[in-house]
């Protein structure tokens, strides 16, 4: 297990701590064509072509992100009901590898985020006789569940909070009720591979 502290097209500088395999360990220590000391670290260097054939990429465990949702479909609880809405919002997620050689592999991504809704009263669920769309705020949680680079699952859960004023003119009976939200992106076309400079090997 170790860090690369510095590459080229020649040559690459690593350290390491520990190796499992012993004979990958025997095998690297031959090939090493330096050794720099630098404040009682020790960091060896050797050749780019050997280090990429004696080696594997071990990506972060853990991993901040930030971006955008969207809710396509809500199941509203109390009435047990599903609803085509469009919700938009930023979230902060803690993306989580299980599998730490693969870059986009199998990942569990918790969020938890806060956006914008438009909802639509109409007599069937407000006081209101006409339908017409609001905008209500949005807080929420959820889980997006990477299965490999093509292949999105993600579950929300939320209130949709109408303005003060408005609740009360119209008294909206899904005012903060929470709300179960899914969606799921497939896509067919692969994406340029990341160069993973932070990768750990």
């Amino acid at each position: 297990i170790g860090q690369i502290i510095d590459d080229n097209d020649d040559e690459v500088i690593f350290n390491y701590m520990k190796f499992i395999d012993k004979d990958l360990e025997k095998d690297i220590n031959n090939k090493v064509d330096s050794i720099y000391i630098d404040k009682e670290k020790i960091s060896y260097s050797i050749s780019k072509k050997d280090f990429i054939k004696l080696t594997n990429k071990y990506y972060d465990r853990y991993e901040w992100s930030a971006g955008f949702y969207t809710a396509p479909v809500k199941l509203r609880f109390k009435d047990f009901e599903f609803e085509p809405t469009l919700s938009m919002g930023a979230n902060l997620g803690l993306k989580i590898r299980i599998n730490r050689k693969r870059e986009n592999g199998f990942i569990i991504q918790p969020l938890v985020g806060f956006g914008i809704t438009s909802v639509t009263l109409d007599n069937t669920n407000s006081n209101k006789e006409e339908a017409s769309n609001l905008t209500a705020f949005t807080p929420n949680i959820g889980c997006l569940l990477n299965i490999n680079e093509n292949i999105n699952f993600g579950l929300f859960l939320g209130k949709d909070i109408l303005a003060d004023k408005d609740n009360r003119q119209f008294s909206w009976k899904y005012n903060k009720d929470t709300w179960l939200g899914f969606g799921i992106n497939i896509s067919f076309s692969k994406e340029k591979e990341n160069t993973a400079e932070s990768a750990k090997n």
